[in-house]
C-alpha cells in the first residue's frame, strides 16, 4: 500500500510540474511570434535601427524576400 501511494504522489507530482511546464512553453511560444513578426515587419520597412536592437551583432540573414539578395544597409 505504501508503495501504491509513494507512486501516486511521485505521479502527481510530476503532472504538476508537466503541467506548468506545458503553460510555460506556451507563454514562451506567444512571445516569440510576437517577436518574429516585430523582426519581419523591421525587415519589410527596412528599419535598421529596430533590426539592429534585435539581433546579435554577428548575425547573418539569408532570405528569399524582399527583392532577393542586396548588400545590407549600414546605419
Amino acid at each position: 500500500m505504501k508503495t501504491r501511494l509513494a507512486i501516486m504522489a511521485a505521479l502527481a507530482v510530476f503532472h504538476f510540474h508537466a503541467s506548468s511546464a506545458i503553460a510555460d512553453e506556451a507563454a514562451t511560444i506567444a512571445e516569440l511570434k510576437s517577436v518574429v513578426v516585430e523582426l519581419d515587419q523591421a525587415y519589410a520597412n527596412e528599419d535598421v535601427a529596430t533590426i539592429k536592437r534585435m539581433i546579435a551583432p554577428d548575425a547573418v540573414s539569408i532570405t528569399p524576400r524582399y527583392g532577393g539578395a542586396r548588400a545590407a544597409k549600414s546605419g
